[in-house]
């Protein structure tokens, strides 16, 4: 009657479960009989529960059950969870809390925020996780342009989808990146660029800036802007 009890179910096992216990089979059974009965429930009390299950210390073994029932691309078309263990793995590597939202990008799937009725602060995460781990970005400059924690959890996400460890060596460029500030601002170059121009030579010596390990100062990048011109 209460088909919310199916999300429960999948949560309550990865909260207080035993991780090397099998679930019940009849419960799973009755569970796959009853999927449609998830259209019922609205959207946030849907998101409610996924992000609560996800916040479990390791949730891969009850997720990859609601795949195998089927609960997983009902409520998620698309959605994989090859990537969900090895990236709690990482997470207890790096001594990295859990967080829903880096494991939730970590799944994957069709509209995730809309079919899970995220709030704005946590749809804004999840698309910069998802979009970061699809990047070539390295590591300083995650840390710079997100941030430590989005950082680490770009690099965690990315390597977990890879199958491949986090270099403690990225983790401390995140560091640096996150501490960096660009030295030069826009009043520095208005004596010879303005509009459109004046930000192409902002994010021409920022780009430097970077590539120097965020370790060339002010005035080595304005004369190195001096020499191009």
């Amino acid at each position: 009657e209460d088909y919310l009890r199916i999300l429960r179910f999948f949560r309550f096992h990865a909260w207080y479960g035993d991780p090397l216990g099998s679930m019940d089979a009849e419960a799973l059974a009755a569970i796959a009989a009853h999927l449609d009965g998830l259209e019922c429930l609205s959207r946030e009390r849907v998101g409610a529960e996924m992000i609560r299950l996800l916040a479990a210390a390791d949730p891969a073994p009850a997720v990859a059950a609601m795949r195998h029932v089927g609960a997983l691309g009902h409520l998620l078309p698309g959605a994989d969870d090859r990537a969900l263990a090895p990236l709690v793995h990482l997470e207890q590597t790096a001594h990295v809390a859990p967080d829903s939202i880096r494991r939730l990008a970590a799944l994957g799937g069709e509209s995730i925020a809309n079919r899970l009725r995220l709030p704005k602060s946590g749809a804004r995460q999840l698309e910069t996780l998802r979009s970061g781990s699809g990047s070539e970005m390295p590591p300083l400059e995650l840390g710079y342009r997100h941030g430590a924690e989005m950082a680490r959890s770009i690099l965690l996400l990315r390597a977990a989808m890879l199958g491949r460890t986090v270099p403690p060596v990225d983790l401390k460029a995140v560091e640096i990146g996150a501490a960096a500030q660009f030295p030069v601002k826009a009043a520095d170059l208005m004596q010879d660029f303005e509009g459109p121009a004046l930000g192409a030579e902002l994010h021409r010596l920022e780009a430097l800036w970077l590539a120097s390990g965020c370790r060339a100062t002010r005035q080595e990048l304005l004369q190195a802007g001096s020499k191009d011109a």
